[in-house]
């Protein structure tokens, strides 16, 4: 008989394993020892046979198997092939339709016979059993070392943390509490990113930085002392805070901002007022066909920049042009006047709500709205009782996460200087292309442009009154 040998290696609950060398030494004295002909040995190493995840020498061994290379298979132990129902049944149907046979030296198994057939059954059955138990110990005991602070043990090294997870990298501390500090400070991920790439500060896989990564380091409750299990706060950690709760409430609050894109997609923009200039006549018809009106792009023409309202079939816009450098500048004169005005400034901090207080009720309605649709929301006879319930908590999500956008921006103008001299230095001689752009996304909503007004005495001439700033009060 043709027999291919299939190995797999993952740990016990015990911590013990048998090696595949073992375990191919096993069956191929058992194959000799019935003269059966081994074809080939399949492996797949630390992969479990129960959680479902790919084996690609499983895969192998099942498409040998059906195309009839193989005649029967052959397993040191069969949990070893398979603790799964679903992976016997796919076995089951070759060994009734193609006479394909299993045989297991340790468990005696022989699916040629009555019997082995029976103890096939019954062993499947028990070790299903045993890992799902194993399963829900594991989970437990996770759950159990989540309440008393102690990390997860494994995985890859945290940063800012030592491999244990239990003491501070100073430098990449550091790092990370600079990185936060810029964020709430007004600065872009993308800025903070690209500049701890410069500075050869590296994840811990030794790769770069990009927005979305340190994002995902930024708001983990791990770097405020905090231990979470499935995305709850259990308990105080056993390691040290880097940054402070409060710091890190105000950085989940920002994510949660519905005013600003918390990680930037794309490529990184290449001029000041890229995605916040809209045109005002295709607005307005957008406006009356209940869509979304196209922002104006950016557009290099006869050595000049214009922002342009883009025609189809590459937009959905009417051509208007304006002029990319004036608008620029206009645009940064009209900022400047208003940080100089005390009653604008005013206007755009407003009141200062108790913003850790705001974001645990926002994350306390948001819970509630998934507890909400997963109770009512998918009963049509419910669903009026359903769309009552959750007006009452949207509002409330709304006017929250209006407060907390303006508690942001708030911080950001107090993180200013406040001498405008000094400011204009830094915008004019410091300050990053995407640095300004983060101040402007923090006053800016957008800018919108009317059309030219051609014929009249402007002619072709930039026209001031043609751009009006909607700003974020």
């Amino acid at each position: 008989m043709r027999l291919g040998i299939y190995v797999r290696i993952s740990k016990d609950p015990d911590g013990q394993s048998t090696s595949p060398a073992r375990q191919e030494q096993d069956c191929r004295a058992f194959a000799e020892l019935d003269g059966h002909e081994v074809v080939k040995t399949y492996s797949d190493i630390d992969i479990s046979a129960y959680t479902g995840v790919d084996r690609p020498g499983y895969e192998e061994l099942m498409a040998d198997l059906e195309a009839g290379v193989l005649d029967g298979v052959l397993v040191w132990r069969l949990d070893r092939l398979t603790r799964h129902f679903d992976d016997l049944q796919r076995l089951w149907k070759l060994i009734n339709g193609r006479g394909v046979t299993l045989l297991a030296v340790r468990d005696s198994i022989d699916t040629s016979t009555a019997s082995g057939v029976l103890i096939l059954r019954n062993l499947v059955a028990i070790a299903e059993y045993e890992s799902a138990s194993i399963s829900d110990r594991t989970r437990s005991a996770k759950a159990a070392s989540a309440r008393t602070g102690q990390p997860n043990k494994g995985g890859i090294r945290a940063f800012g943390y030592t491999p244990d997870k239990l003491q501070l990298v100073p430098e990449e501390a550091a790092a990370i509490k600079e990185a936060a500090e810029r964020l709430l400070a007004g600065q872009s991920l993308r800025s903070i990113a690209d500049d701890l790439n410069r500075r050869g500060i590296r994840t811990p896989r030794g790769k770069t930085w990009l927005p979305g990564t340190l994002a995902t380091v930024l708001v983990n409750p791990r770097i405020a002392g905090l231990r979470a299990y499935k995305g709850t706060i259990v308990a105080d950690a056993a390691w040290p805070a880097i940054i402070t709760r409060e710091q890190h409430e105000k950085l989940v609050a920002l994510r949660k901002d519905p005013t600003r894109r918390w990680v930037p997609r794309g490529r990184p923009a290449r001029h000041l007022l890229a995605g916040m200039v809209e045109c005002a006549r295709c607005g307005e018809r957008a406006e009356k066909d209940g869509e979304r009106a196209s922002r104006m792009v950016n557009r290099p023409e006869g050595g000049r920049d214009y922002y342009l309202c883009r025609k189809p079939p590459l937009g959905r816009g009417c051509g208007a042009l304006v002029s990319g450098r004036q608008l620029d500048a206009l645009v940064v004169e009209r900022v400047f006047a208003a940080l100089d005005s005390e009653e604008f400034t005013q206007a755009l901090k407003g009141p200062r709500p108790a913003d850790a207080e705001v974001a645990r009720q926002l994350e306390q309605d948001e819970d509630q709205l998934r507890w909400l649709g997963h109770q009512l929301g998918s009963d049509p006879l419910r669903r009026p009782a359903f769309l009552a319930a959750i007006a009452e908590v949207e509002t409330r999500l709304r006017q929250n996460r209006a407060r907390l956008a303006r508690e942001q921006r708030s911080r950001v103008l107090a993180a200013l200087p406040e001498d405008l001299d000094q400011l204009r230095h830094l915008w004019e001689h410091v300050w990053t292309l995407d640095r300004k752009r983060a101040l402007l996304d923090t006053l800016i909503e957008k800018v919108i442009v009317r059309p030219s007004t051609l014929g009249s005495k402007t002619g072709r001439r930039f026209d001031r009154s043609r751009a009006r700033i909607v700003w974020r009060v």
